[in-house]
């Protein structure tokens, strides 16, 4: 019986592929369901299947599928980051998100996964959960200009103005072109300078009201 069944099913698997190579997706899917019905286990189908839903802007079916594979193929990154795609093209970063810190568990030192996740937190401007990132994310990229700067700006949003200015004049050393890591320096000077001048402002404060104390004491004299 098994063997029937799995004859069935590359029968249609063919029939899958004969409908891509004439861009026929709608009976390229329905074709890869009907081999999948006959070989359930047979886990290359729902690559088919999801590329298939992708292609006809199912976008929502394509995620669920590709996430499938990535539950049962866990160490290979391509089918995480598809699944992280797709599930990003419908707008579920947060499941997009799932996947990719499901993968890193599996993979830590995969250069891919972390950049997908370190992108995430920025896009999101969760700066508290991409500062952890940055130090492995600094090591294999230290000399990408765009990602020296990512960590800058997180620094900088993160109030630690040392750590984002050494990074701001690192950024803009490997890119002196670039706009962003000047502008930014710019009015990271600006605020270092108005924090200073708070602080001086703290500082005189109690100076200040010792003085009106005495001076209120002598005038009472008077």
């Amino acid at each position: 019986m098994d063997f029937v069944k799995d004859c069935w099913a590359n029968v249609y698997i063919r029939k899958g592929f004969a409908y891509i190579k004439i861009t026929d997706y709608a009976n390229a899917a329905q074709m890869f369901l009907k081999a999948h019905r006959y070989a359930p286990s047979f886990k290359q189908l729902n690559v088919y299947i999801a590329y298939t839903n992708n292609r006809l802007g199912n976008l929502s079916a394509a995620a669920t599928y590709y996430d499938n594979i990535a539950k049962t193929d866990s160490t290979r990154t391509d089918y995480i980051e598809e699944a992280s795609n797709a599930y990003k093209a419908i707008g579920d970063t947060a499941k997009a998100l799932e996947i990719i810190k499901r993968g890193r568990k599996l993979i830590p030192n995969d250069k891919a996964l972390l950049l997908d996740e370190a992108n995430i937190y920025n896009n999101k401007r969760d700066y508290k959960s991409l500062a952890p990132l940055l130090p492995q994310l600094l090591d294999i990229n230290i000399n990408k200009p765009d990602i020296v700067f990512v960590a800058a700006n997180c620094f900088d949003h993160l109030h630690e103005y040392d750590k984002a200015e050494a990074l701001y004049l690192q950024a803009i050393e490997l890119n002196s072109s670039a706009f962003d890591p000047i502008f930014n320096l710019g009015l990271l000077y600006l605020k270092k300078t108005q924090l200073k001048r708070r602080e001086r402002r703290i500082k005189i404060l109690p100076m200040l009201n010792n003085g009106l104390k005495k001076l209120m004491k002598y005038l009472q004299i008077m």
